[in-house]
């Protein structure tokens, strides 16, 4: 936003506004207060659920648990793009097409909500009973990726 407002307005700031703009692209709290402030909103939450509506909602249920569980972090929601192949947040989103949400509920379970497209719709909100051990491996390692310092899962297997 703060690149956008400089390009518009080019040879036309001041050195004292060009350091406003500055200290507010390094405020984090400004960041946040304004994100916070806009997923709050009556309007983008309504927006969201009726994007969140169109996908296609399937659990995973892990049936090779025990030997290979789901894990989670403290950054528990994983976004990746389909089409992109990119992970995180700074690369996908509700309104990016090709955006894939996983989140694991425990060890066994995992939600994900997929793009609506053909090869999925046969599947919508479904228990998927996964036998899959690189898939949940690769999920795993996503979780590891985009952890900001910790992963957490079961012992007691």
């Amino acid at each position: 936003m703060i690149d956008k407002i400089e390009s518009y307005l080019k040879g036309k700031l001041s050195e004292e506004h060009i350091s406003i703009l500055n200290k507010y692209r390094e405020n984090e709290d400004f960041v946040y207060s304004t994100t916070l402030n806009q997923c709050n909103s009556k309007k983008f939450i309504r927006k969201a659920t009726n994007i969140l509506l169109d996908k296609v909602w399937i659990v995973h249920k892990n049936l090779n648990y025990k030997k290979v569980p789901f894990v989670t972090s403290d950054n528990p929601v994983i976004l990746y793009n389909l089409y992109t192949k990119r992970l995180g947040f700074g690369y996908n989103g509700l309104m990016k097409e090709g955006t894939i949400i996983y989140y694991s509920i425990n060890k066994e379970l995992l939600v994900a909500i997929y793009p609506n497209f053909k090869g999925l719709i046969k599947h919508k909100d479904i228990i998927d009973f996964l036998d899959d051990n690189k898939f949940v491996m690769n999920f795993n390692k996503s979780n590891y990726e985009q952890c900001e310092r910790q992963v957490f899962y079961s012992l007691d297997v």
